[in-house]
């Protein structure tokens, strides 16, 4: 798992997945503990999405994620709260792994975008923090 390019957000981290580009295709895979740091439980995809709409929104307790876009493109802003990093993710070769008490909100999906998500729990709702001033009143107690 070595990162891509170093992010200022603690927590996060641009992970490649090995591709292979055939004449008949290209195919990208990953696996647990050689690309991505968690055993995924759960998974969603995200398509569809309006012009001008965001998607997420929050941050989670205890869940890590990784965010892959299969198709198209969509940029993922993260806070940390400190620092925040913009990320466009725009090939499916190229992972964003999110850890636990990272604010992430997904915005600018092109028409044609299709979002896939790991997670690492099932879901659970009281793992959300969906309120900005409680998440950085939680980040500041854990410092």
């Amino acid at each position: 798992m070595t990162p891509v390019a170093p992010l200022r957000t603690r927590g996060a981290q641009l992970l490649p997945l090995p591709s292979i580009t055939e004449p008949n295709g290209s195919l990208v895979w990953g696996e647990t503990g050689a690309h991505f740091p968690f055993q995924p439980k759960r998974f969603w995809s995200i398509c569809n999405v309006p012009p001008g709409q965001v998607r997420g929104g929050h941050g989670h307790r205890t869940l890590h994620e990784l965010f892959v876009c299969l198709c198209g493109a969509c940029t993922v802003k993260l806070d940390d709260g400190i620092d925040r990093d913009e990320v466009v993710l725009d090939t499916p070769a190229l992972g964003l792994y999110v850890e636990p008490l990272m604010w992430s909100a997904l915005h600018r999906f092109t028409p044609d975008a299709v979002l896939f998500v790991l997670a690492s729990d099932f879901y659970r709702p009281d793992d959300y923090i969906r309120n900005y001033a409680e998440y950085l009143a939680l980040i500041a107690q854990r410092r």
